[in-house]
């Protein structure tokens, strides 16, 4: 009877073990590429500021005119960017966060 006992203990436990590995490996996984995301919106968005800057000369005055002429493209369902413009010859501060 105590054989039969361990018979199905043991797979019972391994299978629970390797469940609460993959669910730890996977939120990690989550984790990082979320934070990725966030970069790349942020890189995109300087370097339309950085392009605009070069083509015209002036730093762009928001960023939906980066949207209207350069093309970028933000998901603002998903992310908030704030953008401060000191002067049209002063790199703008520009923060990018996820909501």
């Amino acid at each position: 009877m105590k054989q039969r006992w361990w018979f199905w203990v043991v797979p019972v436990c391994a299978g629970a073990l390797i469940a609460a590995f993959l669910l730890v490996f996977t939120s990690r996984l989550s984790g990082t590429a979320r934070t990725q995301s966030l970069e790349a919106v942020r890189q995109n968005v300087s370097r339309c500021v950085v392009q605009c800057y070069a083509v015209e000369g002036r730093y762009p005055p928001s960023v939906s005119y980066l949207e209207e002429h350069y093309g970028l493209t933000v998901d603002h369902d998903r992310y908030l960017i704030h953008y401060e413009v000191f002067g049209a010859n002063l790199m703008p501060r520009l923060m990018v966060a996820e909501k």
